[in-house]
């Protein structure tokens, strides 16, 4: 699938069999490379990766993993000659986010009334 822009071109979609975005292309830029970014998911079909492509080079990268309930447990995030930066969460008995620890340390705490 393909939208027009007249002014920008085309973006491209590319499609995993069960529907999901494998993929989504940019209009060429004035160098002529394409940006591109790339999805995988896992066999629960939850979204595992993405990445940022200008061609073959990687701009950044990001992942997520999931504890037994499906809530988000960790969060990635990979730039450009940086190093990797992950956030890790917590959720009470109710799935609700109980705490976020930061890449540089902090941490969120969240609380309820009942």
């Amino acid at each position: 699938m393909a939208l027009d822009n007249t002014v920008t071109g085309n973006v491209k979609y590319a499609y995993f069999p069960n529907g999901q975005v494998e993929s989504i292309s940019y209009p060429p830029l004035t160098d002529g490379s394409v940006l591109k970014t790339e999805y995988v998911y896992d066999n629960l079909k939850r979204l595992s990766s993405m990445t940022n492509k200008k061609g073959s080079t990687l701009l950044s990268s990001y992942s997520y993993t999931y504890d037994s309930n499906g809530n988000i447990e960790t969060t990635s995030q990979t730039l450009i000659n940086q190093t990797t930066k992950t956030n890790s969460y917590t959720y009470d008995k109710l799935n609700r986010i109980k705490s976020i620890t930061r890449a540089d340390g902090s941490t969120a705490v969240y609380t309820y009334d009942l």
